[in-house]
């Protein structure tokens, strides 16, 4: 994790108006809001130099210390992104010491006005128990409240829950349920495990074209050190299939496949 010098520190540097000439790159109209204490443009201008990237009128590179000081503003305005944000720079001692007690603090302030990003990074702490009580309860209770909103990794982490047990009453049906709202949204280790669900016919009715499908798209996806194992399995699925069921299981994942990069060319 990088780590950088204490916050107090570093915020009695950027207190001055030196601070503020540091800002370029930014619409002289959302500047000069965020100056006069809009939230919102705080949070823009504060995401924009976390993550470094030109939208809404900012062209910024990544600038942690200048991420901290616009994302404090604005988080002390309870604005939730900007909260979420104060998280992940605490939560990755990005512009401030790792500390993932603060982080949690600044999720939870998020998460409670309902920020799914922040509900899953909350989630996460409690799971892994850092910053926060051990607790698959709360995690589970978190990310129910982020995956019903969607999120594609809460969708999974929770379909994880169901699977083991863990938070939540062992329930394989559940499970694949989850898994397949974040597989269907792209998410890889999803897609992983519901082919594996229906390569063994866990929480769903055994199906080794649906199995081929579902491990055909993770492990055309995967990169990672995994690949190699995912396509295994992908293997030990297609071993079951006919060649005109196989074909038929290909087809549809190269059709799932162009229609999500036609998806995704939209946003």
């Amino acid at each position: 994790m990088p780590f950088v010098r204490s916050a107090t520190a570093f915020l009695a540097v950027l207190m001055t108006a030196a601070a503020y000439a540091q800002t370029t790159g930014i619409d002289p109209a959302l500047l000069a809001k965020a100056k006069g204490g809009d939230a919102k443009s705080q949070s823009l201008i504060g995401e924009a130099y976390l993550n470094g990237f030109s939208r809404n009128g900012i062209f910024v590179g990544q600038d942690f210390a200048q991420a901290l000081f616009w994302s404090r503003k604005a988080a002390e305005q309870n604005e939730q992104v900007a909260q979420f944000d104060m998280g992940i720079l605490y939560l990755r001692g990005l512009g401030v010491e790792q500390d993932y007690g603060k982080a949690g603090d600044w999720f939870l302030k998020s998460a409670n006005q309902g920020y799914p990003r922040a509900q899953y990074e909350l989630a996460m702490l409690f799971e892994d128990g850092q910053g926060r009580i051990q607790s698959y309860t709360l995690a589970a209770e978190f990310l129910e409240k982020a995956a019903v909103q969607g999120d594609a990794d809460s969708e999974f982490a929770l379909g994880a829950l169901y699977d083991k047990g863990n938070g939540v009453p062992q329930d394989f049906a559940k499970a694949a349920i989850w898994y397949g709202k974040a597989a269907e949204q792209g998410n890889l280790f999803a897609q992983f495990n519901l082919g594996i669900s229906y390569f063994n016919g866990q929480g769903v009715a055994r199906s080794y074209s649906d199995a081929y499908f579902w491990l055909n798209l993770a492990a055309s996806g995967n990169n990672g050190t995994l690949r190699e194992e995912w396509m295994k399995a992908r293997d030990k699925a297609a071993a079951n299939l006919t060649p005109e069921e196989l074909s038929a299981a290909q087809a549809r994942a190269t059709a799932w496949m162009a229609d999500h990069a036609a998806k995704a060319k939209v946003r």
